[in-house]
């Protein structure tokens, strides 16, 4: 794990020893901002000594008793399993977003908390069948082989994207991403939409946007999905004054959508406020 709380770090390693209930090794990369997460568990995996690899976020404390049995029994009968989680989504759009796109899309098996209260308690029981596949997974929890060969994509910096990076990976070697529901954690954070995540995204979107989109059902109204996302994503740049990601993804709407008002209403939303705009971008400093 990349980890930079030793009390949350402490806490965890405690949880896996008593829930875990077999053999295991506990690689610590500690992680105060030195490096990408892509780098941290690009080193883990080199460290590791182990065939079955689980990613994990510091942050979490596992409720199921037995759950690293129940987790190689996935990895080594689920045909084709490239990746395992516990949240994902069936569809991943075009354009920029999280691995959330909507509800009808979303397989989780996690219990959300936030300030020590519940937020979100996602169970999907008496479903008949132990996992869904899905498209994309959600970072909190990847499982996966060593002998498979994914890795992190470290042309992405920061703690962003990651997840979807690598879910992506696994469909291109046509492996299976997949959500299971016989492993229960607590999360103790939910996802942060900053400034910082809609750079990463931006550039997530420039790497992968040839390999989007991807589903595992087939969608109706899938253009309805992009045109929200893109809508989103704008706003999102909007938001942080970006004006140069504003424009970019106000080009790539009208690019995919030419005859729709989308983009049309992006560039007079621009040029409304452009003055306000200008305000907010970087001064050149003169020599």
């Amino acid at each position: 794990m990349s980890s930079y709380k030793d009390n949350l770090y402490s806490a965890l390693a405690t949880n896996i020893a008593t829930t875990c209930g077999i053999e295991y090794e506990l690689i610590r990369m500690e992680n105060p901002g030195i490096m990408s997460i892509n780098s941290a568990y690009n080193r883990g995996i080199d460290k590791s000594n182990y065939e079955h690899l689980l990613f994990v976020h510091e942050d979490v404390l596992f409720e199921t008793p037995g759950w690293g049995k129940i987790l190689l029994n996935i990895l080594e009968n689920v045909p084709d399993v490239g990746l395992v989680g516990l949240a994902g989504s069936t569809l991943k759009t075009k354009a920029p977003s999280g691995w959330w796109i909507d509800h009808k899309f979303q397989k989780m098996f996690i219990t959300e908390y936030s300030n020590g209260r519940i937020v979100g308690e996602f169970v999907q029981d008496n479903l008949g069948r132990d996992f869904d596949e899905v498209a994309t997974l959600d970072g909190v929890f990847l499982a996966t082989k060593k002998s498979l060969g994914l890795r992190f994509d470290e042309n992405l910096s920061g703690f962003h994207n990651y997840d979807l990076a690598i879910s992506i990976k696994s469909i291109q070697k046509s492996l299976k991403n997949i959500v299971s529901y016989q492993i229960r954690v607590k999360h103790f954070s939910s996802g942060n939409f900053n400034k910082d995540w809609v750079i990463s995204s931006h550039h997530y979107y420039k790497m992968y946007k040839n390999f989007l989109p991807v589903y595992t059902e087939k969608i109706e109204e899938e253009s309805k999905f992009e045109k929200a996302k893109y809508l989103w994503f704008f706003n999102e740049c909007f938001y942080y004054s970006k004006l140069d990601l504003c424009l970019y993804y106000a080009f790539e709407t009208f690019k995919h959508f030419p005859m729709s008002r989308l983009p049309y209403l992006m560039i007079l939303k621009i040029i409304f406020r452009l003055p306000s705009l200008l305000k907010e971008q970087p001064q050149l400093k003169s020599k």
